[in-house]
């Protein structure tokens, strides 16, 4: 049994979600726990900063609560042990910081939005290639482990 979780980030996309599937059969078969993360950032739009007020931020934070919720219920169930997080950042750099005392960092080869992924560049990638551990990419079509 190991007390190093895995880390695994999700989005809302079917990606993501396999990616939970996987991460949850690798704890489960390891003995880890598996803890799921959502980060959401508020940036600028088209270059252009924008200001929200709290009630706005702390209902954007509320859905995302309610999305990861969600996405953790559909992918694996009700009585899914789970530990979930949301956290406010750039996804990415939400994932590193969790991954750093992670056995493993699990997550989806395609996000929410191909356009952004394109315009932001990959999370997977930077993931990848920055992580401190292992990084294990699960595209929607493969829940093997």
């Amino acid at each position: 049994m190991s007390t190093r979780p895995v880390i695994v980030g999700i989005d809302g996309s079917a990606d993501s979600n396999a990616a939970l599937r996987w991460a949850a059969e690798f704890g489960q078969r390891y003995q880890a726990p598996v803890h799921a993360v959502l980060a959401w950032d508020i940036g600028p739009v088209y270059g252009v900063p924008t200001s929200y007020s709290q009630a706005e931020i702390d209902q954007m934070h509320d859905r995302a609560t309610h999305a990861l919720d969600t996405a953790v219920h559909d992918a694996l169930g009700a009585e899914a042990e789970v530990i979930t997080q949301v956290v406010r950042g750039y996804p990415a750099s939400v994932l590193l910081e969790a991954a750093k005392s992670a056995q493993l960092l699990v997550v989806g080869s395609r996000g929410q939005s191909r356009v952004a992924s394109m315009l932001a560049g990959s999370v997977s990638r930077e993931c990848v290639n920055r992580a401190l551990c292992p990084v294990v990419v699960v595209p929607a079509e493969n829940t093997d482990v």
